[in-house]
């Protein structure tokens, strides 16, 4: 890929290669945690999300959700508390690297991104656009998930299922906040030390 213009990726072996090692950091950042107990179920504050944004600005759409999806989805299988959660895990990461990256590369091309503040190059505003973008659809898959299991397997009512979900969500926005503030700048970073074309 070259990072500089989004173009698709002529080695497509150097891009799987990397999509591997960044499932692996994935799910390394995942590990770096602090368990939050709500209720019956848990949430965390971790990295997680920082990799799977970064693989997103790093990787073509698909690739980026792969990653993504499977760093977290064994972080999963070998926890125990979170176990139950690895199907959901796996859908929500995918979706959300698989958007950020899609909408990054989109804005690049069309240019579409020019709103926000001019000192940011045309590929910093995109990334950032892709950056909120995944995040706000991992926010509503992880509401969407928070309210069904309330409400069908606790059985709680409209009430005492946002009083309850409410701290779910504000863990899973502070965790989305992180992941936009340290993704854009790891991303640059990162990408100084790939080739250009690879």
């Amino acid at each position: 890929m070259n990072f500089n213009s989004k173009k698709p990726c002529n080695n497509s072996s150097f891009q799987i290669c990397l999509s591997g090692i960044m499932s692996a950091l994935v799910f390394v950042a995942t590990s770096i945690r602090i368990d939050v107990p709500i209720g019956v179920s848990n949430a965390m504050l971790s990295l997680g999300n920082v990799m799977c944004i970064t693989s997103a600005l790093l990787l073509s759409p698909f690739l980026a959700g792969i990653s993504s999806g499977i760093g977290s989805l064994i972080f999963d299988l070998v926890t125990p508390i979170y176990v139950f959660s690895a199907p959901f895990t796996f859908f929500s990461k995918f979706c959300m690297a698989f958007v950020c990256s899609k909408v990054s590369q989109k804005c690049l091309i069309l240019n579409c991104s020019s709103f926000i503040k001019k000192r940011l190059s045309n590929e910093d505003r995109s990334n950032l656009f892709g950056a909120i973008s995944g995040i706000v659809v991992f926010i509503f898959l992880r509401i969407l998930k928070v309210f069904l299991f309330n409400s069908i397997v606790l059985h709680l009512d409209f009430f005492s299922n946002v009083a309850l979900s409410s701290k779910n969500i504000f863990v899973t926005v502070i965790n989305s906040i992180l992941a936009v503030i340290f993704a854009l700048p790891l991303t640059k970073i990162l990408k100084k030390s790939l080739p250009v074309n690879f």
